[in-house]
């Protein structure tokens, strides 16, 4: 199904531009922003005021939340690739596997090999 496109000049257009600007964004960190699900309102919500000075500025925001979920995805990776390894090596056979556990192994090996199906052996 084809995404639907606003007009040129339409309100989430506008909004976004105007967070672009009262969160001094660039390009770049806007498609951060909308790659991690952001709506132009949150952006300007954190926009940090003079008595919030803990708060870190938008941009920065932005970086440490995209930082977070690539470590974490980095980390549920290694641990899906251990755990495949682990499996393997160790000499189970598939009777041995409980059917549910098996099933999200088989999903991680597909995902793992990018949809390839490939014969798994136990």
């Amino acid at each position: 199904m084809a995404k639907k496109k606003g007009k040129p000049g339409s309100k989430k257009d506008n909004l976004w531009a105007e967070a672009k600007k009262r969160c001094r964004l660039n390009n770049e960190d806007i498609r951060i922003a909308k790659e991690l699900g952001l709506n132009p309102r949150s952006l300007i919500k954190n926009i940090p005021s003079k008595s919030e000075q803990w708060k870190l500025p938008v941009k920065d925001w932005l970086y440490e939340i995209q930082r977070k979920r690539n470590e974490k995805a980095a980390r549920k990776k290694r641990n899906t690739e251990y755990e495949i390894n682990s499996s393997i090596h160790s000499g189970i056979n598939s009777d041995q596997i409980p059917k549910s556990r098996m099933s999200s192994l088989t999903k991680k090996i597909r995902k793992s090999t990018n949809g390839k199906k490939t014969k798994i052996q136990f």
